[in-house]
Protein backbone atom coordinates (compact mmCIF):
# COMPACT_ATOMS: atom_id res chain seq x y z
CA UNK A 1 0.00 0.00 0.00
CA UNK A 2 1.16 3.27 -0.65
CA UNK A 3 0.00 6.71 -0.06
CA UNK A 4 -0.47 9.23 -3.13
CA UNK A 5 -1.42 13.07 -3.24
CA UNK A 6 -4.80 14.40 -3.68
CA UNK A 7 -4.39 15.11 -7.10
CA UNK A 8 -3.37 11.90 -8.35
CA UNK A 9 -6.21 10.53 -6.35
CA UNK A 10 -8.49 12.66 -7.93
CA UNK A 11 -7.64 12.03 -11.38
CA UNK A 12 -7.52 8.01 -10.89
CA UNK A 13 -11.02 8.25 -9.34
CA UNK A 14 -12.08 10.23 -12.28
CA UNK A 15 -11.54 7.54 -14.42
CA UNK A 16 -13.90 5.14 -12.15
CA UNK A 17 -17.09 3.44 -14.19
CA UNK A 18 -20.56 2.90 -12.17
CA UNK A 19 -22.24 -0.36 -11.91
CA UNK A 20 -23.49 -0.06 -15.64
CA UNK A 21 -19.97 0.19 -16.76
CA UNK A 22 -20.28 4.05 -17.93
CA UNK A 23 -17.77 6.78 -16.74
CA UNK A 24 -18.76 8.51 -13.81
CA UNK A 25 -20.13 12.36 -14.15
CA UNK A 26 -17.43 14.81 -13.65
CA UNK A 27 -20.10 16.31 -11.58
CA UNK A 28 -20.41 13.56 -8.60
CA UNK A 29 -16.67 12.75 -9.13
CA UNK A 30 -16.22 16.19 -7.56
CA UNK A 31 -18.89 16.31 -5.36
CA UNK A 32 -17.89 12.14 -3.64
CA UNK A 33 -13.97 13.55 -3.89
CA UNK A 34 -14.62 16.76 -1.91
CA UNK A 35 -17.08 15.22 0.92
CA UNK A 36 -15.74 15.86 4.05
CA UNK A 37 -16.04 12.07 5.59
CA UNK A 38 -12.84 10.24 6.31
CA UNK A 39 -12.63 7.87 3.95
CA UNK A 40 -9.55 5.10 3.00
CA UNK A 41 -9.33 3.38 -0.24
CA UNK A 42 -7.61 0.22 -0.92
CA UNK A 43 -7.39 -1.12 -4.44
CA UNK A 44 -5.98 -4.34 -4.81
CA UNK A 45 -3.00 -3.95 -7.76
CA UNK A 46 -4.13 -6.91 -9.23
CA UNK A 47 -7.32 -5.28 -10.52
CA UNK A 48 -5.69 -2.42 -11.93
Amino acid sequence: MKEVSRDYALVKFSRAYDENQKLLPISGVVEEFNCQSNEVIVVDGLLI
